[in-house]
């Protein structure tokens, strides 16, 4: 008579950390990204805050012409250095 070896469940599970364990590491590594993110996003809406008055003025300029209003602005924001994307990143 064959007798088979007993397996015990617990030594084939791998081990692995609990997610309530991990989470407030990644949240202390991300934490400098997401500084860095915040600022980006509040130097935008500044920026975009202070070009507001030309970009005003191009909507008045070109009236119903959507493309060209486009371009013009978007002429405006490369010229200022500004990205009107930066301010809507999220983490």
């Amino acid at each position: 008579m064959q007798v088979e070896p007993s397996l015990n469940v617990q030594t084939l599970k791998p081990q692995r950390t609990p997610h309530i364990l991990f989470k407030p590491d990644m949240l202390l590594l991300l934490l400098p990204f997401s500084v860095l993110l915040f600022q980006m996003q509040v130097e935008s809406s500044l920026n975009v805050q202070t070009l507001k008055p030309q970009t005003d003025l191009i909507k008045r300029r070109y009236g119903s012409d959507k493309e060209r209003i486009q371009r013009e602005t978007s002429a405006l924001y490369e010229k200022a250095g500004v990205n009107p994307l930066a301010g809507e990143l999220r983490l």
